[in-house]
């Protein structure tokens, strides 16, 4: 199937069954202690005043407790609301002081709702890669790459064409705010066609929506 790409791939492998439905896998106590264990101690706190280092100090007693909650959060679809409230800092970017619109916020949250965060990104881009779902030249948020390597691959390209005798065109588009334009129906229907269904289905919506707002917030980590 290597002459198959992006969506016509995806419709082949639906269409004859070779994408299985997505169920996220449960937690394991050793995967709780062993992050708890390697919190940087330094880590800012979120509303729920619990910092990490008092978190990696308990690590051995409460590992099997936060297991426990984590799974049920994944089996029952639902992402407790409490971890979904945090502090917000405003971040300067450039230009003047006094323009509101100079700054990004930056979203603080409860230690440990970044640990189930971490398991569910995990399990989420694994099957992707494990199906060959991503845009191969997707260089944002996927280990390995960066803007480096996105400016690498579009210079390379130029070169080539330009050996070859042909022009190279190129439109740059800067979208203000571009996670906050994500439309939620449209999410939800693109995980459906990847096989998500199960999880929107059984979830009430509840970690789909977490899902939407941990594609929200990478904004603040990649630019790519």
């Amino acid at each position: 199937m290597t002459y198959l790409h992006g969506f016509t791939y995806i419709i082949y492998i639906i269409v004859h069954g070779l994408l299985p439905y997505f169920v996220f896998l449960c937690v394991v106590k050793d995967y709780v202690l062993k992050s708890l264990s390697n919190l940087d101690p330094h880590k800012s706190t979120g509303l729920d005043g619990l910092s990490s280092k008092i978190l990696k100090l308990a690590a051995p007693v409460i590992s099997s407790h936060l297991t426990s909650i984590f799974n049920q959060s994944i089996s029952s679809g639902v992402f407790p609301s409490q971890w979904k409230i945090s502090r917000i800092t405003p971040g300067f970017k450039s230009g003047s002081h006094m323009d509101p619109n100079n700054y990004r916020p930056i979203s603080i949250l409860s230690i440990a709702s970044k640990l189930l965060e971490r398991h569910i990104c995990q399990h989420i881009y694994n099957f992707f890669s494990s199906y060959d779902l991503l845009y191969k030249a997707q260089s944002g948020f996927r280990p390995h790459h960066s803007c480096e390597t996105a400016l690498i691959r579009l210079i390379d390209m130029w070169h080539k064409n330009i050996e070859e005798g042909q022009l190279n065109g190129f439109v740059l588009i800067d979208f203000h705010k571009v996670f906050d334009m994500i439309n939620i129906d449209l999410l939800l229907s693109k995980l459906k066609l990847y096989q998500f269904e199960l999880i929107i289905t059984n979830s009430a919506y509840g970690l789909v929506s977490y899902i939407y707002q941990l594609i929200s917030g990478a904004s603040s980590k990649n630019n790519c």
